[in-house]
């Protein structure tokens, strides 16, 4: 993996360290993939979605006012239909997000978020629950898959709802800083929000305990 690329993960990981030293909250988090998203009730249609995604999550509280990050490992189905056949992807998600916004403690926090994800391909063929092997060749991280997670939530007590629109950039391994940059910039030019690619919106709810 190029350097530059290795620099801007251990920022994020160090990031996710310094909570430690604050309020660290663990919760279950579960959602929905969609090809589009629309704010016309009557347009949102099942033909708009992908998949589904569930699984584990940490925030930790920065000692910064209005900072905080989160982690997570989702388990992602997603479907899709090419001339009539129907065509599974299963992937493990390991989304890591840096918020800021407005938080007034446990009762409110409105909040905005980027951050990396980092897919690994549990659906393959070749892949085994079972298998000691298979989780050594399928969880390294420069085999995954790299995204970058752009959103906002909502924050009220125990439940939190989030938007988030995921933009794929590629192979991790093979990555630089540049080619992240230069992928979000593209897809985020003034007045788009058609979804290219295999890039998705994802609505998700998450409880706290």
């Amino acid at each position: 993996m190029k350097k530059s690329f290795f620099l801007l993960m251990t920022a994020m990981l160090l990031l996710c360290s310094a909570g430690a030293q604050a309020q660290i909250k663990l919760g279950v988090q579960g959602g929905v993939d969609l090809t589009k998203l629309t704010l016309k009730p009557k347009s949102f249609d099942a033909s708009d979605h992908l998949g589904f995604y569930i699984g584990p999550t940490v925030k930790f509280a920065i000692p910064v006012s209005g900072l905080a990050a989160d982690i997570s490992a989702l388990y992602d189905v997603q479907s899709s239909k090419i001339d009539g056949v129907k065509i599974e992807r299963k992937y493990v998600n390991v989304p890591l997000n840096l918020r800021a916004g407005l938080d007034m403690g446990d009762s409110f926090s409105l909040f905005g978020f980027v951050g990396p994800q980092f897919s690994f391909n549990v659906g393959d063929d070749s892949f085994s629950w079972g298998s000691a092997e298979s989780y050594k060749s399928t969880f390294q991280l420069k085999k995954s898959l790299f995204s970058t997670n752009l959103g906002g939530g909502i924050l009220v007590k125990h439940i939190q709802i989030t938007v988030k629109y995921n933009i794929p950039v590629g192979r991790t391994g093979d990555l630089t800083i540049s080619d992240v940059v230069d992928t979000a910039r593209k897809n985020l030019k003034a007045g788009s929000v058609k979804v290219e690619s295999d890039n998705t919106w994802q609505l998700g709810v998450t409880y706290f305990f």
